[in-house]
This record gives structure tokens, C-alpha cells and sequence, in this order.
């Protein structure tokens, strides 16, 4: 089975962040991998963003009611 690359845009939509986001979050090594696949050209893996969003912990509301 031949892997799906998602491009940065792609990535962007799919988590529902924004670009520092996710280079921040690059930076920590907290998100998937990104790869090198052309030259200039950058991909994440589907299959690992996909299963990082699914696993990622639940952020609720920390307000005091």
C-alpha cells in the first residue's frame, strides 16, 4: 500500500490550527514527522497525522464556573 502525503495546508485544515501551531509544535517534537518528499517539497504522513489527532489528549474547559 503506497503511503498518502498531506501537505502543510492539508495538515493545517485537517488539526484545525494554524501554521506557528503546528511549527511549534514541530519544534517540541510533540507532531508527527514531516518528510522530504521532492526537492523544496514537504510532506506528513496521513496514516500518522490522522492516528496523532485521534490519540492527542482532549483539551476542556480549564474556567472555574
Amino acid at each position: 500500500m503506497m503511503q498518502r502525503y498531506l501537505r502543510v495546508s492539508e495538515v493545517l485544515s485537517l488539526a484545525g490550527i494554524s501554521r506557528t501551531t503546528l511549527y511549534r509544535w514541530m519544534k517540541q517534537g510533540i507532531f508527527p514527522k514531516r518528510y522530504q518528499i521532492g526537492p523544496g517539497l514537504v510532506g506528513f504522513v496521513e496514516e500518522e497525522v490522522r492516528e496523532w489527532l485521534a490519540n492527542r489528549p482532549e483539551v476542556g474547559d480549564q474556567r472555574s464556573s
